[in-house]
């Protein structure tokens, strides 16, 4: 099987959180553009099945242009070595699929002028 992109969209509700708290959860919104073999589709536990050999990218945008948010982190909290991460901006983060597994994740996120930090867990399937 030839090696596969896979895209991911983080849309980030920066104003609702800064005024809400701390709940991410509740304001990102996460597209793939494996459609419906996605699960979770438009929600913060987006879900994705990938090969061993796939590359995924992860993209984030503030809902609303004038509030900058950025990545400041990757962190794996299940599935550890079968992903290999590197950040290519401060909006854009990619991954080398190395070995199969499941894998739970997280980002860390800072919104400029915002002393917090900010965090949710999607999920990643890794198939031999």
């Amino acid at each position: 099987m030839s090696q596969q992109s896979v895209n991911v969209i983080c849309v980030f509700d920066t104003e609702t959180t800064q005024e809400n708290g701390p709940n991410v959860g509740a304001t990102v919104y996460m597209i793939s553009d494996q459609g419906p073999h996605a699960a979770g589709q438009g929600t913060n536990e987006l879900t994705i099945t990938v090969n061993v050999g796939d590359v995924i990218t992860w993209n984030l945008d503030p809902l609303l242009n004038f509030m900058t948010v950025s990545f400041t982190s990757f962190v794996q909290t299940s599935g550890t070595g079968v992903l290999s991460t590197r950040q290519l901006s401060s909006t854009q983060w990619t991954a080398n699929c190395l070995g199969s597994g499941s894998v739970t994740y997280h980002f860390n996120l800072q919104i400029a002028n915002d002393p917090n930090t900010y965090s949710w867990d999607p999920f990643i399937n890794i198939n031999p």
